[in-house]
């Protein structure tokens, strides 16, 4: 089994690129095979980080199928801007069955921060390809878990979504970033280089996230892991409280 991954969401300062670390830190410590890639050309990349895809160019089925023959579990960070014409190609000519066909399935991971715009851009999406995908909403914690858009919850109950919440980062972390002008998800690639007391901060927090990631593990890597390159599995110990839950009720948000 082959999975595709896009993390998208054409609002801005959603948090999608720090999601997309979180996400790629889970499958390296699960030991699977992964490919990353990201739409933003000036997103820094590199050996083991991610590559980029030029969307100024139509992306064709065989670039796909590419990335499919490079790894069978594939990471797309789509930068603001690009979602739609991400999408598209995902809904248009034979794409949809050669996926099929290749039993690969396609998640769409879109992080949502509290701003009616990142509910209205999902709902576009969601308008493209519709039940062609599985859709997992990355909630930050601060947002809270109300709707601001009619019919958003709606749409996305019908759709099966799963939603989980994630914890802010740290205040100290993003801090001691800045203070060193750099990003906090510039340092979550680089762990081992940080000042103990930061890896210290990163970890819990890391921690913390993943506990919460794995609640919408039936949607982010595939069931047959041998199928995904599978090279080691780390156990991460127990499981945090349930805090992802399947969108089952439309709520009064959307009466």
């Amino acid at each position: 089994m082959k999975k595709i991954v896009l993390s998208l969401n054409d609002a801005p300062g959603t948090g999608r690129t720090t999601t997309c670390e979180l996400v790629q830190g889970l499958w390296r410590q699960k030991g699977l095979g992964h490919s990353r890639w990201h739409t933003a050309a000036d997103q820094p990349g590199g050996p083991g980080r991610s590559r980029f895809v030029d969307l100024g160019t139509r992306l064709t089925d065989d670039e796909v199928i590419g990335w499919l023959d490079q790894s069978s579990l594939v990471m797309v960070d789509v930068a603001t801007g690009d979602a739609a014409a991400m999408m598209e190609n995902f809904v248009r000519g034979d794409l949809p069955e050669m996926l099929a066909e290749m039993d690969c399935t396609l998640t769409v991971m879109s992080v949502l921060n509290g701003q009616p715009r990142a509910e209205q851009s999902l709902l576009q999406l969601a308008g493209l390809l519709r039940d062609d995908a599985e859709y997992v909403i990355v909630r930050r914690q601060s947002a809270g878990d109300g709707w601001l858009v009619p019919g958003c919850q709606r749409a996305m109950h019908h759709l099966g979504a799963v939603e989980i919440a994630l914890p802010e980062l740290p205040a100290t972390l993003a801090e001691a970033a800045a203070a060193e002008g750099q990003h906090a998800v510039e340092w979550m690639a680089r762990e081992a280089a940080l000042p103990r007391l930061a890896q210290g901060w990163l970890r819990s927090w890391w921690l913390e996230c993943d506990r919460r990631l794995e609640e919408a593990a039936d949607l982010l890597w595939p069931d047959d892991l041998d199928a995904c390159d599978f090279e080691r599995a780390m156990g991460m110990g127990g499981r945090g409280r349930r805090t992802s839950k399947k969108l089952t009720s439309a709520g009064p948000a959307d009466a």
